[in-house]
C-alpha cells in the first residue's frame, strides 16, 4: 500500500513517539483533503486535541521530516531556485500575549507587538514549489525607531540569517 502524502512528508519529524508522527501525518492529510474547511472542521475534535498536545511541547521538530523530503525533491532537479521573505506577524490587539517583539511602525497608542517569520522556499525552474528549506521565527528587538524597518537602508536593517 502506498503511503499518504502526510505520512511521506512527516514520518521523519522529531517527536517523542511515532504515534505523534502518525497524528501529524493524519492532520496534514485531512487538511489537504479539505482545504475549504476551517482547521477544526477539517481535522475533527479528537485529532485537533491530539495535535494541540503535540505542538504544545517544546522539544518537537515537525519541520525536520519536511526538510528531508524537500531535499529529496530538490535532488531530482538540475537547478533549484530559492525564494525568501520575512513576514511580520502582528499581534497588536493581543495585549496579554507574552514573548512578542516590537515590529516598529507609527502607532502612538501601543507597541506594534508581534513576531518576524523568515521563510526560504525551494522552487523548480518552472516555479513548482518543492518545499521549505528553512524557516526562522523570532521576536524583533525594540528599536525605538518611528518608521517601519522597510523604510531604512539595507545596511541598517535587522539581519535574520
Amino acid at each position: 500500500m502506498e503511503e499518504s502524502w502526510g505520512t511521506q512528508e512527516f514520518k521523519d519529524c522529531a517527536v517523542e513517539d511515532q504515534r505523534e508522527a502518525k497524528s501529524i501525518a493524519a492532520m496534514a492529510d485531512r487538511l489537504l483533503a479539505n482545504p475549504e474547511l476551517s482547521f477544526s472542521s477539517a481535522v475533527g475534535k479528537n485529532l485537533r486535541q491530539a495535535v494541540w498536545r503535540i505542538f504544545s511541547k517544546q522539544e518537537i521538530d515537525v519541520s525536520y521530516g519536511h526538510y528531508k523530503q524537500t531535499g529529496k525533491r530538490c535532488a531530482s532537479h538540475q537547478v533549484v531556485l530559492v525564494s525568501q521573505d520575512t513576514t511580520d506577524l502582528s499581534y497588536f490587539t493581543h495585549f496579554a500575549t507574552k514573548g512578542l517583539g516590537d515590529l516598529g511602525g507609527t502607532n502612538r497608542v501601543a507597541v506594534n507587538a508581534g513576531l518576524a517569520l523568515h521563510t526560504a522556499m525551494a522552487l523548480s525552474e518552472e516555479g513548482l514549489p518543492l518545499g521549505l528549506i528553512g524557516q526562522k521565527l523570532w521576536a524583533p528587538v525594540t528599536t525605538g525607531r518611528e518608521r517601519h524597518p522597510c523604510h531604512y537602508p539595507l545596511e541598517e536593517k535587522e539581519r535574520s540569517v
